[in-house]
């Protein structure tokens, strides 16, 4: 039988850098090709006529075993394999595939050379597992806009934070549930960002729960793009601030009550200093006219009177102030 390698399966090896082996009914090389040499356990000339097994020792066993069963059944089978090449370990994707008829009949072996495929495989799995290990560790929502889709991903944290169960969902289902009175400036600030060219975007804004209620959130979010700058990808978060929100109001009450607290005292220092003098005098005038002249005494009783009620408020402010200040703090 004539086994001189066909031109265009010598070509097509060529681009795209792997090995073909034919075999017989036994597992006997009866041809072997490949663009690089190191990727054949030995030249080819003297791979011809030996066994896989008696090449490869036991390491051959699967490949025989699997040679066999393509030459058996006719079917095509498929493997992924490592190798170790001058110290670095390379993977290949073989199809085996029975060609021929009757006694013509072999078995072809097409290895292609994946490792760059692997590696990106490899470290697509690991980004992965990385994300997924960060959305366990954060109560953050995070949430994942395909915008050739235009559908979103959303982590565990949709549920145990928002309420809801689906963990995927039309970006319009997060359009739909920001706040009416927050949902155009929102869209308009996120569509700038989509349209320009920045590449991240934040924003502040209430979101409807499960439950009915709102709640504040801080969302922000990361845009990828391709080499003309189209946005394909925005993956971002949305931390709930209903709390910091609550207590910053509080906070802020608070300072506005202490500032209250400490113009009362100040004003009603500055008001006490001249009230004193004012109804030292007027119980001075209403004691020397008392029984000379009663219709002058009476509306400076009147006076004193309403001095009076100055000083309670004034006392009354002082004592507020004081309250103030043993509730503000630690």
């Amino acid at each position: 039988m004539d086994h001189e390698p066909d031109n265009r399966l010598l070509t097509l090896v060529g681009c795209i850098r792997g090995i073909v082996l034919e075999l017989d009914a036994d597992a006997h090389y009866v041809g072997a090709w490949a663009d690089d040499p190191l990727l054949l356990a030995l030249p080819p000339e003297q791979l011809i006529g030996r066994t896989i097994d008696e090449v490869l020792g036991e390491a051959g066993a699967p490949f025989t075993a699997m040679v066999k069963r393509v030459y058996a059944t006719g079917t095509v089978e498929h493997m992924e394999y490592p190798l170790t090449i001058d110290g670095v370990r390379r993977w290949f994707f073989a199809d085996i595939k029975r060609v021929g008829q009757n006694d013509a009949m072999t078995v072809v072996f097409f290895g292609r050379d994946i490792t760059e495929r692997r590696a990106t495989e490899d470290a697509l799995a690991r980004s992965e597992e990385r994300y997924r290990l960060a959305a366990l560790a954060t109560n953050d929502v995070m949430w994942d806009w395909d915008l050739a889709s235009d559908m979103v991903m959303w982590n565990a944290a949709v549920q145990t934070v928002l309420g809801y169960d689906e963990l995927v969902t039309p970006a319009t289902w997060w359009k739909d549930r920001v706040h009416p009175d927050d949902q155009a400036s929102i869209l308009s600030q996120l569509g700038s960002a989509l349209l320009g060219d920045a590449s991240a975007w934040s924003s502040r804004y209430r979101f409807l729960r499960a439950d009915g209620s709102y709640a504040d959130f801080l969302d922000r979010g990361f845009i990828t793009r391709d080499g003309g700058g189209i946005p394909l990808r925005v993956v971002g978060s949305m931390t709930d601030v209903t709390q910091i929100n609550r207590l910053q109001a509080q906070l802020m009450q608070a300072d506005r009550m202490a500032a209250l607290g400490t113009l009362a005292v100040g004003a009603g220092h500055e008001i006490n200093n001249p009230l004193s003098y004012l109804l030292g005098n007027l119980d001075f005038v209403i004691e020397e006219l008392e029984g000379v002249n009663e219709e002058l005494s009476e509306p400076l009783r009147e006076a004193r009177d309403g001095a009076r009620l100055i000083a309670e408020i004034v006392k009354s402010l002082k004592m507020f102030a004081r309250s103030d200040d043993d509730r503000v703090g630690p």
